[in-house]
């Protein structure tokens, strides 16, 4: 009853009043992150955080408690977002000499970071949704209820962008379109390569079933 969802220790150098060297672990138990209509969820985590404020190094383990992530919001969240952002220009004069040289900025703490955890998904983590429309589709994909488990490595490198290297398997669970229902198979994957080159979007590998007469009729 005592246990606290949450600790945070370790220490900052400071020097010239600006916070250098950093040495932290942050340690969750249930810790919730969420909870909305989007996503419930809840985390152990064992993270460990060094190097500088600048540039960070982040090592550790997320586990993720039972919990329920709505897959048709997290795509209506995604598509809402305006694809192409816009600023302002100044057009310089004919005679101008051109703007100022500027020092070049330093790189900012994302790029900087150095990023290794591992993701644990126990098999209890429910995506569901429905009337699921992936952006840019003219209907609706149905909907959905699964269970998935699984184990990922999150990483990034100085200077590179974020990977996701794994496997997340379907445990049970049902897929609906247009009034059909379908049973989810166990050992479905969904495979994340690590390859930039796909961002992160993973290889899918998931099948169905469906008796029609006593007739098993499976969609992959």
């Amino acid at each position: 009853k005592n246990k606290q969802p949450m600790t945070i220790g370790g220490s900052l150098a400071v020097h010239e009043r600006a916070v250098g060297a950093v040495d932290i672990t942050l340690q969750s138990d249930d810790f919730k992150v969420a909870a909305n209509k989007t996503a419930d969820l809840k985390f152990d985590t064992d993270v460990h955080i060094t190097g500088t404020v600048r540039a960070p190094k982040v090592e550790g383990s997320v586990e993720v408690e039972p919990g329920t992530i709505d897959v048709a919001d997290v795509l209506r969240l995604a598509s809402s977002r305006n694809a192409y952002s816009t600023t302002a220009t100044e057009i310089a004069p004919e005679n101008s000499a051109g703007p100022e040289p500027t020092t070049p900025p330093l790189p900012g703490m994302f790029d900087a970071l150095e990023l290794r955890l591992g993701l644990a998904i126990p098999g209890d983590l429910l995506l569901k949704g429905n009337n699921i429309k992936p952006a840019n589709a003219p209907i609706d994909v149905g909907d959905m209820n699964a269970y998935v488990g699984g184990a990922v490595s999150i990483e990034k490198a100085p200077g590179a962008r974020l990977r996701l290297i794994g496997e997340v398997n379907t445990i049970r669970g049902s897929y609906t379109f247009q009034g059909r229902r379908f049973e989810i198979l166990r050992d479905g994957t969904v495979l994340f390569t690590g390859n930039p080159l796909r961002d992160l979007d993973p290889t899918l590998d998931i099948r169905t079933q469906r008796m029609i007469q006593a007739v098993a009729a499976r969609v992959n």
